[in-house]
């Protein structure tokens, strides 16, 4: 795969065998990229023509305020990654205004598609999972101060 440049789309896999999708904004060095996550989830792997009319994705669960999902990524996409193509950004459209969320790595941007997928879809039962694991852990938290 060749290096990905602004204005690239991905598609991006979920855990739960859909796909999303993503767009280079910037490079932050030669090998990690400013990337925005896109509003969407798809059962198969998204077209360019689909992606490139998509916003960008807004994180709302558990009392995030709507900012924009997007990510600093190292390295090269893995093999999952399918490049879509690329549409050329508008002016300004690669500056500061897209402040870096998370610095991660390319897999953990499908866990953050599935984690908003889930918030819209099947909220219920992803509160009760996520509460039960920090039950967990603070279980295990208290356990070691003892």
């Amino acid at each position: 795969m060749s290096v990905p440049a602004p204005g690239d789309f991905f598609a991006v896999p979920m855990p739960n065998g859909m796909s999303g999708a993503c767009r280079v904004l910037r490079a932050e060095s030669s090998s990690a990229w400013v990337v925005l996550l896109l509003a969407g989830w798809f059962p198969t792997t998204p077209t360019l023509d689909v992606v490139a009319r998509a916003a960008g994705l807004r994180r709302m669960r558990f009392g995030a305020k709507g900012e924009f999902c997007r990510a600093c990524v190292n390295g090269d996409p893995p093999a999952p990654f399918i490049r879509l193509g690329h549409v050329a950004l508008p002016p300004g459209e690669d500056s500061a205004r897209w402040p870096i969320r998370l610095m991660d790595q390319w897999t953990r941007l499908g866990e953050e598609l599935h984690q908003e997928w889930r918030w819209h879809h099947d909220r219920d039962a992803f509160i009760s999972e996520v509460s039960r694991a920090q039950a967990v852990q603070m279980a295990q938290d208290a356990q070691k101060r003892r």
